[in-house]
């Protein structure tokens, strides 16, 4: 399906590549409920949005994780907005979410929650890592729960664990077949680098949150992130690797000061329920203020 060329698709299988009836189905959504006078102008600055990747901001998560184009312009659009937060800054992963939540209001806990576990089992990560597996976790989502099934099935012992040569094979079988199944995968040579068995090494087995971790920071992980290839068209879209002049529009005072406060309200701190609701109105009034600056990074970088 995406190794064949445009011509050689019927018109079904054309539209669905390009994830097509995502933008229009939405942009139609749209235009109805905001009922705008000029409708034709509406819809080319919708796909304009869609053009520089700031149609995703502030959207619910079922469009941000709608297609992987969606995702991919997600991914970049929160390290956009944090890039002047210091990759040593330890954060939890309800502080993570919180971050990411400023661009998607209902980003769910749980995908990060397990982006933080694959980091380690620790109550804190450097936020550089942290980001680094949530962008890996959410941009191949598909992929990383398809590896799950494939170890079950692989795991005919039940007892956790698993040959790594035989994981190996079936995983590429899986990757030769993920076309048919229209999901996103990493470069093959990402199971050279973590799933075969090492010379003189004597460990053939390995468990499932040991393989989602080892695959989450193998440098072909990383290459796939750091100069990506479009899901549809094999081309290299832009590195996550931000120049100065990207980063500088962020405002990392102001997100550091917003974590200050998370972690001040989540102190256990005894407060009368007239304070405690003016504080909630002070921070969420912060939270829009920095969502706002956020966003206008974003596209001021673009």
């Amino acid at each position: 399906f995406f190794h064949l060329m445009a011509s050689e698709l019927s018109s079904e299988e054309y539209i669905e590549r390009h994830n097509i009836h995502v933008y229009l189905r939405d942009v139609v959504q749209l235009l109805l409920k905001a009922r705008d006078e000029r409708p034709l102008e509406f819809i080319s600055e919708y796909f304009n949005t869609v053009l520089n990747g700031t149609h995703v901001l502030l959207r619910e998560y079922s469009y941000v994780n709608s297609c992987a184009r969606n995702r991919w312009d997600f991914i970049k659009s929160v390290w956009e907005a944090f890039a002047e937060l210091p990759a040593e800054l330890e954060v939890t992963p309800v502080e993570m979410t919180e971050l990411i939540q400023l661009l998607c209001p209902d980003f769910p806990f749980e995908l990060v929650s397990h982006a933080a576990l694959l980091c380690g089992d620790r109550a804190q990560h450097a936020f550089g890592v942290l980001m680094h597996a949530f962008c890996v976790r959410f941009y191949f989502a598909e992929f990383l729960e398809r590896t799950a099934e494939v170890f079950c099935t692989c795991d005919t012992r039940a007892c956790g664990q698993v040959n790594r040569n035989v994981l190996c094979l079936t995983l590429r079988q899986m990757m030769h077949s993920a076309a048919a199944h229209k999901f996103s995968c990493p470069p093959p040579s990402v199971f050279d680098q973590v799933l075969q068995v090492e010379p003189n090494s004597h460990r053939s087995e390995i468990r499932l949150l040991e393989m989602q971790s080892e695959l989450i920071v193998a440098p072909a992980m990383r290459e796939s992130l750091s100069c990506g290839i479009s899901p549809t068209t094999s081309s290299l879209i832009p590195s996550l690797t931000l120049s100065p002049a990207r980063a500088r529009t962020a405002s990392s005072t102001t997100i550091t000061r917003l974590l200050d406060e998370m972690r001040i309200s989540d102190g256990g701190k005894k407060r009368s329920d007239r304070s405690d609701r003016s504080e909630r109105r002070s921070r969420h009034g912060s939270r829009k203020n920095v969502a706002g600056s956020a966003c206008a990074s974003v596209g001021a970088a673009r």
